[in-house]
């Protein structure tokens, strides 16, 4: 799920919790600097461990995807101003989370040829300034979407997730936390231990897209295509397909152009169906328009290898 992309609930922004104690993070010492055709420079930098990219990664994706068809579900129970407050803290979480799971958080940022007429953008430092941002899980077990009871102890003696049950409340919680796991989780099991086989971890040989976006504005530009290019090359190199769940029509066809492909022939998920339309507002069970909200789980092979 730039954005897209997908609970604890899947996965876009403000002032998120502070990222789990981690070891020395290990970024790139030498930023990848990649060209496009905007004649922009894409400088892209990645912890290994989160600890320090965790917080602004949060902060980003809460404003980018304050208007994605999969969150505004999850948070439809709430109004406007909570919803905001609600997605900063989620977003918190979710980063927390991945912070404390080892997955790897990776960023863009650019920097435009000199204009005397507006000051440099930012990004040739080689410093991370997140204009795009992305969460990356590597072949090995995964993080859910759903969270358990020991991880749930973790986060509540961390002080971090009673805050944001007070604010949902308990049974949208409980929401967010199963509806979306349950939903897309079977899929991706059932289609990964079809082409990787089972036993000895064979079905977890793959990378998953767990987060991804862009600033505003920073939007158009080339910075998540650059993002998603760099880890197709990484899975390339490692013979190893690329998952990720699509939350809006949009992220779909950029995934698309990048050569990822829809795993069911029957169409996309649909999260919420009788209880929400497709952006993700309520309505009521019967009630035209009650579709559900879209979800495309989707997969990028490296050439050759399947």
């Amino acid at each position: 799920m730039e954005t897209t992309p997908a609970p604890l609930a899947p996965l876009t922004t403000e002032q998120p919790s502070t990222s789990a104690p981690a070891p020395e993070t290990q970024k790139n010492a030498n930023p990848q600097p990649t060209s496009n055709p905007n004649n922009v420079k894409i400088n892209i930098t990645t912890s290994s461990t989160g600890s320090d990219y965790a917080t602004p990664a949060a902060t980003l994706f809460a404003s980018a995807y304050s208007t994605d068809p999969v969150f505004a579900y999850l948070l439809n129970n709430l109004g406007p101003k909570k919803q905001s407050r609600a997605r900063a803290k989620l977003f918190g979480l979710l980063c927390m989370l991945f912070a404390m799971d080892g997955l790897e958080f990776w960023e863009a940022s650019i920097s435009s040829p000199s204009d005397p007429n507006r000051n440099e953008e930012g990004g040739e430092d080689g410093k991370p300034h997140f204009h795009a941002a992305l969460v990356l899980a590597t072949p090995g077990p995964k993080t859910s979407w759903s969270v358990s009871a020991s991880t749930i102890f973790n986060l509540l003696f961390r002080s971090a997730l009673l805050p944001f049950i007070f604010l949902i409340g308990p049974r949208q919680f409980g929401v967010m936390n199963g509806e979306y796991a349950s939903l897309c989780e079977p899929v991706r099991k059932a289609y990964l231990a079809k082409t990787l086989g089972t036993g000895e971890g064979k079905e977890d040989e793959y990378f998953e897209v767990k987060l991804v976006a862009t600033d505003e504005a920073y939007r158009g530009r080339g910075l998540c295509p650059a993002l998603m290019r760099k880890v197709q090359e990484r899975a390339a190199r490692e013979g190893k397909p690329v998952w990720l769940e699509a939350s809006n029509a949009n992220a779909r066809r950029q995934y698309l152009k990048l050569g990822f492909k829809e795993v069911r022939e029957e169409g996309p998920l649909k999260l919420g169906q009788g209880k929400c339309g497709e952006d993700g507002q309520k309505k009521k069970k019967g009630e035209e328009g009650a579709t559900g909200v879209s979800v495309w789980p989707m997969v990028w092979w490296p050439e050759g290898s399947k």
